[in-house]
């Protein structure tokens, strides 16, 4: 089962996202892991990869309220390998 929180990053419009049910928002590591998703998903669903990193994320318990936890996430590159026969350029 699961739950619906909100997030957002710089401009105040909220995103929603689903969290497991048994997540409690109250302990910082799981703060963290919300936060961390958030980022995932404003990277990858609302042209976060455009936005410049780190970013603040406020996380919200309903559309309405005040933030339950702000956090500051930067973005890890990830390095891609190419491989080709020996003695051959890519």
């Amino acid at each position: 089962m699961n739950k619906t929180i909100w997030y957002s990053s710089g401009d105040g419009e909220r995103f929603e996202l689903s969290i497991p049910a048994t997540w409690c928002i109250e302990r910082p590591r799981e703060q963290q892991t919300i936060a961390e998703l958030c980022a995932s998903n404003f990277h990858h669903e609302h042209d976060g990869w455009e936005s410049e990193w780190p970013r603040d994320f406020s996380l919200y318990e309903s559309e309405d309220v005040e933030p339950f936890a702000v956090l500051n996430v930067d973005r890890e590159m990830v390095p891609e390998f190419v491989a080709s026969p020996a003695g051959v350029k890519p």
